[in-house]
């Protein structure tokens, strides 16, 4: 028996997080895929390529651990993948870098210090900030306290976390690398929507529903659920 798969490959079925026996697109495929978009705007662009070319060597062979939700699939209901739709997942990886670097151009010097403020020098910091940012720059590629916190935070997150200390250098940074972290949520509110929008619900009202999709929070349901049990009165 074979999993049928969308011929664009771009989505997958996989089983859902919740419900083993659930198939739903793109969560496993789209899930890697995503992350490799999150490397590529982070500037590690050579990792990322060689990632692609690892799944690329994985499905030739057969072996579909890179995906792991696909793969407990698989193995957990006995199934095996047809070599076609194996074909089109590798077309689909081939002209993936492609997309990376037409969604995410190189970073050209100008926004080398938003990459890494700590490999900047004199001669090298970017002439279009002010003398007040430049000599911001110089201090915070300095600070070794800082540089600790760069290596264990991701780029967004750093730099948001500079707001107090260097708010204009924060702003600068984060208004350049926002436009990447939200074509995640993006791309994934679209593949939520057409699960949620379906044709016997095309008049839903879609927004609650992709609000919770999308959100990070997890919700405390016990509380949910204790706070709407109803209570009897003993007289």
């Amino acid at each position: 028996m074979s999993i049928v798969l969308i011929s664009t490959a771009k989505y997958c079925k996989f089983p859902d997080e919740d419900t083993k026996m659930s198939r739903e697109p793109g969560k496993g495929y789209d899930r890697e895929r995503f992350e490799l978009q999150r490397i590529h705007c982070a500037g590690q662009d050579t990792s990322s390529l060689k990632k692609i070319e690892c799944w690329k060597t994985c499905l030739r062979s057969n072996i579909v651990e890179c995906f792991p939700l696909f793969h407990e699939f698989i193995t957990s209901n006995t199934l095996s993948v047809d070599a076609q739709i194996t074909a089109e997942v590798i077309l689909h990886l081939t002209n993936l870098p492609g997309e990376l670097k037409r969604y995410f151009p190189e970073i050209g010097n100008a926004e080398s210090w938003i990459r890494n403020p700590f490999k900047v020098s004199p001669e090298s910091i970017n002439a279009s900030l002010s003398i007040k940012q430049q000599k911001s720059l110089l201090e915070m590629s300095a600070d070794q306290i800082l540089l600790a916190d760069f290596t264990k935070m991701s780029l967004i997150e750093f730099w948001a976390a500079r707001l107090g200390e260097y708010p204009e250098l924060s702003r600068k940074a984060v208004n350049f690398l926002l436009p990447f972290a939200t074509t995640y949520l993006c791309e994934s509110g679209f593949t939520h929507l057409v699960m949620i929008k379906t044709k016997y619900r095309n008049r839903l009202h879609a927004e609650p529903e992709l609000r919770l999709k999308l959100t990070k929070i997890v919700p405390k349901i016990d509380s949910i659920c204790d706070s709407k049990q109803p209570t009897h009165r003993i007289n």
